[in-house]
């Protein structure tokens, strides 16, 4: 006796976001790459086209100069208003974000993380899927070397959220003190935060809390 066919239609497997990126970003295509340069700062957004014609996009903020990847996010599936606001939003907020080379954006992005990861520092915690936004980084991508660090040395510019003494003792045991340099600020200073530089580096008078302070670069030499 024939068996009979069943009438069951297969199950679609519903992806997460994150599952989605893992196993199928890389097969969708690069609609926008666009970069932003500042003063040792560079900022990356990549677009890729589902399917479906929405967007899955990728965003990356590198300190040239230090840190490498400080921050980096996604946003999924979102629809071509939504992605164009998205990108409208970053530009409004950047000097000059323009569209630019895959290649070049690509080799800015993990040169400046294999420059920080020889210093010490690891990429943002969220790099473990943005990556997957990224092509791999492989022999199938041209390699650009460009340099990184400031006058051949790195340069650590505190932020906001910085535990700066962390980084600066990382410089330390990493390349040593005179090897570095420390752009500081008036806010910068305060009791939970100390650089131990001579005091023949430093003048009262350039404290002067009545008054503006310009950035400085300042080399650790003790």
């Amino acid at each position: 006796m024939a068996k009979k066919k069943s009438t069951k239609k297969p199950q679609t497997v519903q992806l997460t976001p994150k599952k989605y990126i893992e196993t199928k970003c890389r097969q969708l295509p690069i609609d926008k790459c666009l970069m932003d340069f500042t003063a040792g700062f560079v900022s990356v957004l990549i677009v890729r086209k589902m399917p479906s014609g929405n967007f899955i996009i990728g965003s990356y903020l590198l300190d040239t100069f230090c840190l490498g990847l400080k921050d980096t996010s996604f946003r999924f599936n979102v629809d071509a208003i939504e992605c164009e606001m998205y990108i409208n939003m970053h530009a409004s907020a950047l000097d000059d974000l323009k569209p630019a080379n895959y290649v070049e954006a690509h080799n800015y992005i993990f040169g400046a993380i294999g420059y920080a990861e020889d210093l010490g520092f690891k990429p943002n915690k969220d790099f473990a899927l943005t990556q997957y936004i990224l092509e791999e980084d492989n022999d199938a991508i041209e390699f650009i070397e460009y340099e990184f660090g400031s006058e051949g040395k790195p340069l650590y510019i505190p932020g906001p959220y910085d535990d700066k003494n962390k980084i600066v003792t990382t410089l330390k045991r990493t390349v040593g003190i005179g090897n570095y340099d420390v752009m500081l600020s008036d806010g910068d200073y305060g009791d939970d935060f100390e650089f131990d530089f001579d005091d023949e580096d430093f003048d009262d008078e350039d404290f002067d809390d009545t008054e503006d302070i310009d950035f400085e670069v300042v080399e650790d030499k003790k």
